[in-house]
């Protein structure tokens, strides 16, 4: 009754200390770079109001985020 989407990548990951704000909004490691720390907070925004939620799951390398989106049933 789900779908489930994984999305990763292959960077330096999230560090320990960094992991209970990702969501937060306006939290941003990369303020010098243009980052406004808004997208993770609009993602799960996004999702939750509609049934859903995003998570950072552990990974061996990287960041990785499960996403899960209630499906609609059919006409």
């Amino acid at each position: 009754n789900s779908l489930r989407i994984l999305v990763a990548d292959d960077g330096r990951g999230i560090s320990p200390g960094n992991r209970d704000k990702v969501f937060e909004p306006f939290f941003t490691t990369r303020r010098e770079s243009g980052g406004t720390g808004m997208g993770l907070g609009i993602a799960k925004s996004m999702l939750e109001a509609h049934g859903g939620r995003i998570a950072l799951v552990p990974s061996a390398a990287g960041a990785t985020f499960e996403l899960i989106a209630p499906l609609l049933p059919s006409p």
